[in-house]
């Protein structure tokens, strides 16, 4: 992890840069310029320490932080790009593509349509990012956004989107000025709303049941001229056995959600060796005691009369009821963002976990 010196200290730097251009005399556009460079830098920082982060657990980037912080320096950079300033010969505002773009016949102005090296640096990449982010989530690769762990629906992303959308075109009418990049982005936008909802609505309903027709017909037509013996055994339709209680199960926006954990039937315990208790040690190459703490109330685990609950995948471990408080709003592991089921989950008894945390604190752990 980032230490927050230096997140100050780029801070800092900027800021003084960017004051002593106005000290100095300079142009505003310089400041501005100092100061969005500085911003960027920040943001970038802070996005690659959350992705390295979330790699390390092997953890979808479905988080809005993902999203927010390249879409924020993009549409940002589109606003600075026309006034973007650093030295007399304005390097960063060298424009590769200008263009008049007159609509006085729609009572309107002109607009100035342009590319520089600015936004080139600046605002391509952040731009792009989000785009390929955006159509995961429109496509339904990732069914959901997480912010501060908590899961919103994916209609949020949809309503961020078109405010970035919006926010340009404010930016344009305003300004005069497009930059093309973000004309790009907001046209591409518009296209996957089109092509992963309107299109969805309209046409795939229509070719399912086309579909289901061709296929009906054709199985009938097979198991006609399907012999009598055959060296193939006869297919059995699965069923699946579920108990009252975990027949509750429930499916919000491809998203199942994970029964409650009453109706789980614990398997038989075991003796708990030296060896198995070393191998739930929490993921994770530097280790403190903090990591042994449950991660949703931040204390230890270490109640004889409470169950812990642990993630078969990054092994942090939570109070069982209060991780059946969370699998009632999502079916991930709120550490690392892993799918989990009770079925899968690892339990202990306080006492047992307590044991874990003194063989860390007597360098027993391997």
């Amino acid at each position: 992890m980032v230490n927050r010196n230096v997140y100050f200290s780029i801070l800092t730097v900027g800021v003084i840069f960017a004051l002593l251009s106005l000290v100095i005399e300079q142009p505003n556009e310089l400041a501005i310029t100092v100061l969005y460079i500085t911003f960027f830098v920040l943001l970038g920082v802070k996005w690659f320490e959350e992705w390295s982060y979330y790699r390390h657990y092997n953890a979808p980037l479905a988080s809005a932080i993902f999203l927010v912080l390249p879409s924020v320096t993009g549409i940002l950079g589109s606003y600075f790009a026309g006034a973007a300033y650093i030295t007399d010969e304005r390097i960063l505002q060298t424009s590769f593509i200008e263009i008049v773009l007159d609509f006085s016949f729609f009572g309107l102005n002109e607009f100035f349509l342009f590319l520089n090296v600015f936004s080139v640096v600046f605002i391509v990449p952040s731009l792009c990012i989000s785009f390929i982010l955006l159509r995961r989530y429109y496509s339904g690769r990732y069914p959901a956004i997480f912010i501060f762990r908590r899961r919103f629906p994916k209609n949020l992303v949809i309503l961020f989107n078109f405010s970035m959308v919006a926010f340009c075109l404010f930016i344009w009418l305003n300004t005069n000025l497009v930059e093309l990049s973000g004309l790009i982005f907001s046209l591409f936008s518009i296209l996957l709303f089109v092509n992963y909802y309107v299109m969805k609505i309209v046409i795939v309903p229509f070719k399912r049941v086309s579909r289901s027709r061709v296929r009906r017909r054709s199985s009938s037509i097979e198991s006609a001229s399907r012999p009598f013996f055959s060296w193939e055994a006869p297919r059995t339709p699965e069923r699946t056995r579920q108990s009252p209680s975990r027949s509750s199960s429930r499916t919000h926006s491809n998203i199942t959600v994970a029964p409650a954990i009453s109706g789980y039937r614990r398997k038989p315990s075991r003796k708990l060796t030296p060896a198995i208790l070393s191998s739930l040690r929490p993921a994770g190459q530097h280790l403190t005691e903090d990591d042994f703490r449950c991660i949703f109330c931040y204390e230890f685990p270490i109640e004889p009369t409470r169950q812990v609950v642990i993630c078969p995948h990054c092994h942090h471990p939570s109070h069982e009821k209060e991780y059946q408080k969370w699998s009632a709003v999502a079916d991930i592991c709120s550490r690392c963002n892993k799918p989990v089921s009770n079925a899968k989950m690892i339990r202990l008894s306080g006492k047992n976990y307590e044991r874990i945390i003194k063989m860390f604190r007597n360098n027993q752990l391997k």
